[in-house]
Order: structure tokens, then sequence, then C-alpha cells
């Protein structure tokens, strides 16, 4: 379960997750404990019920895994920020010692949300893109940490404004969106009593369907080049291997090689092209409001109570509550996309009745 705020320990926020880290420590020091601890097994038993000698490197062998799985286990690293924002406190453990460096930090205006790239190490080296709450110093942004999920980056910014009287500025959308300290738990007033009409040419489809009423929004415009690129290298590749495969290896092999790049070839195309042909829909029933927005999403509950922001962005229509988030795609005009924000703000009123 991921912390959706800072711990708290003492006059500290805590920044880092330090459940997390223990989990990934225990599980690198795991084979290294359980190798040196079979290796003493081994010497004590050969020691107390046999007559064979024990060698000393055994020994050895035996006390530096389990040496190094125990530094692993107490090793520590965790960042704290101080609860009136002047000090960034880190503290350090190894072993039986421990320290910490406190390092004072510039004065800042406002608490900024905002994407970054979290850089995963490894053979496949990649960049993540996160939701990272960031403190606007005056020299340097300091990063206190880059969450997968808005709704939790937003809960932990929301909890450092409320504790330091800063607003809030989001920049994760088109346009930045700057929240005042008093207006940060605050809910929208809804008076969308009456259903909009739409705007002439509407490229929002509506239908009456068994479950109930739902508005379907065009798909994305344009070609998925990158996805084009991809397929060529992989056919191009993947026949240039076959002909220096030629005879030199055996028939099965080849067989299993031809499937693995029809099948590479073929999730690339499903991978690719589907999001532009996936028409992304709301349906409001009697059981809800469901939506699914995304091409190899479920369908999931659009929660509509307790809304605190509901505009558009570009081409998407963004909602957020307490704990939820979600950006409605329309990809087409903007009046498309502010129909959508009524239709939103209709059926908010509605269930808040």
């Amino acid at each position: 379960m991921k912390y959706t705020t800072y711990a708290r320990e003492g006059d500290l926020f805590c920044i880092d997750d330090q459940r997390l880290m223990r989990q990934m420590l225990l599980i690198f020091a795991a084979p290294f404990l359980l190798a040196g601890a079979g290796v003493l097994a081994n010497v004590l038993y050969r020691w107390l019920f046999t007559s064979e000698p024990v060698p000393g490197g055994m020994v050895v062998f035996a006390l530096f895994p389990l040496l190094f799985g125990s530094f692993l286990i107490s090793f520590r690293f965790t960042r704290y920020l101080s609860t009136d924002g002047r000090y960034m406190v880190t503290r350090h453990r190894m072993l039986f010692f421990s320290w910490e460096d406190k390092q004072p930090l510039a004065s800042f205006s406002k608490i900024q949300l905002k994407w970054t790239l979290v850089h995963s190490g490894g053979s496949n080296k990649s960049n993540k893109r996160m939701v990272g709450v960031v403190l606007d110093t005056r020299y340097a942004e300091t990063e206190l940490s880059a969450d997968s999920e808005y709704e939790i980056a937003r809960s932990k910014a929301e909890q450092l404004v409320k504790s330091f009287n800063k607003p809030l500025e989001d920049l994760t959308s088109a346009e930045p969106v700057i929240t005042a300290p008093e207006d940060i738990d605050r809910k929208l007033v809804l008076t969308q009593t009456d259903m909009p009409e739409p705007p002439e040419n509407c490229a929002i489809r509506l239908a009456n369907t068994e479950q109930g009423l739902r508005f379907t929004m065009p798909c994305r415009e344009g070609l998925p080049f990158g996805g084009i690129f991809r397929m060529i290298v992989l056919v191009i590749g993947g026949l240039y291997m076959q002909s220096r495969l030629g005879g030199s290896v055996p028939h099965g092999f080849v067989v299993g090689f031809n499937i693995a790049l029809y099948l590479a070839v073929i999730f690339n195309v499903i991978q690719a092209f589907y999001p532009y042909y996936f028409r992304p829909w709301i349906e409001v029933s009697k059981q809800g409001v469901r939506a699914k927005l995304s091409a190899f999403k479920k369908p999931a509950e659009l929660r509509l109570s307790g809304l605190e922001e509901a505009r558009v962005s570009k081409n998407k229509v963004i909602l957020r509550a307490d704990g939820f988030y979600a950006a409605i795609p329309v990809n087409s005009s903007p009046q498309d996309a502010e129909f959508m924000l009524q239709i939103i703000r209709w059926l908010a009123t509605i269930q808040s009745r």
C-alpha cells in the first residue's frame, strides 16, 4: 500500500517511503543470508557431529555473506523535511553506526506539481514520466518525491500547502493552475440542472444503450509514427536475421524465430494503432457513471461527488477531487470539450441531489 501523504516523525515530514526501502533491501539481502546460514550450518554439523576437520576458509566463506546481508538489512538512507520548511535532514545508518546531515533550504514561494522523468537503471534503461512534488526555492528547485499516480502526488502537495500556508501551482496540464491555501479543499458550486445542448457539428455521439446513456468521444487524430518506425525495424531486422541464419541452424529454431517475429509485429501493430481507433466513452446508468478513457485500461467508475476542480485544458476535461483524478480526452474542437465539461457539471449536479 502506498503512502498518500508524508509520514510525520515529530517535527519532520518523512519524504522517503521507508517501508519500501526495507522491503527492497530485504529482497537483496535474503540470498546472502540464506547462503551464509547454509554454509555455517554445514560447518557446525561437521564440527559437532563428525570427526572431519573444518577448513578455515569455510568459516570465512560462511561469515562473509552473513555480514554482507546484515549490512544490507541495517542500511538506511532517509530524507526528512522540517515542518517549518527550513531544513532538509538526511539520516544514515550502517550496522551499529548512525548519523544525520542537516541542509538549510532557501525560502520558497509555492509548492509545485509538475511532470518529471525518473531514470530506471539496469540493462534496459528507460525514463518513466511521474508527477513530482517540488519546492520552488529561490535559486534551484528542490524535488521532494515523485509518484506514478497523480492523486498520491496531489495529496502530498496539499499536505505541505496546509502546513506551510503556501499556494499550490499545478503544472501537469497545458495551463498552470494556482490554488491559494484557503481554497485547497473548496468544493465546486454546481448549478447545471438542465442537460446542455450540443454545439454545431458536435463530434461527441450520444446513444441509448441497454446500460444507460452513453457519450462517445472521437478517436485520436494522426498516425502512430513511432509504432510504424518500430514495425519497419522489426520486419527489416527479422528478414535480415532469417537470411543470415540460412541452413546453419536447426529447422525448429527457424520456425520458432519466425513465430516470435510475427507475434512481435502483431503486438506492435495492436499497441501502436489501436489507441488511434479507440473512442473513449462515458456511460450514465442507475448504478452510477462509468468511463473508459484509455485503450488498454478497464472501465472504471467516474466519481463526480465532491468535485474540487472541473476545467478544460487543451483537448482534455480535467476532473479532480480528494483521492480522485481523471482526464477525459476530447480529440475534436474546443466547443466539444466545453460541451463535455457542461455534461460533467450536469451529471455532478444530479448526483449531488
